[in-house]
């Protein structure tokens, strides 16, 4: 019941529906991204912990894990502002 209820009221809520649709690009973006860096072998773009991470993996599943990781540990202002330094919509700062 708690699950029809949270689905009724909260993901299916018309007033989110632009909010969700933003979410949705953005993660599409981040895998558009995200996957050209994996394939050609720079991780400039991403955050040291991730570089890290990164750069000790062994495998493609290693690496594709390390960015899920890291796309799932961020807040929703995280993954926001992300996004628009990726997109080129904000340079954020150069620290």
């Amino acid at each position: 019941m708690l699950k029809e209820l949270t689905w009724h009221f909260v993901i299916l809520n018309p007033s989110l529906g632009a909010q969700q649709h933003g979410h949705k690009k953005i993660s599409r973006a981040y895998s558009a991204f995200f996957e050209g860096d994996l394939k050609s072998g720079r991780f400039n773009a991403f955050p040291l912990s991730a570089r890290e991470s990164l750069q000790a993996a062994t495998s493609d599943a290693e690496r594709v894990r390390a960015v899920i990781d890291l796309i799932a540990g961020m807040a929703e202002q995280q993954a926001i502002q992300m996004y628009q330094r990726l997109a080129g919509i904000s340079l954020g700062s150069i620290l």
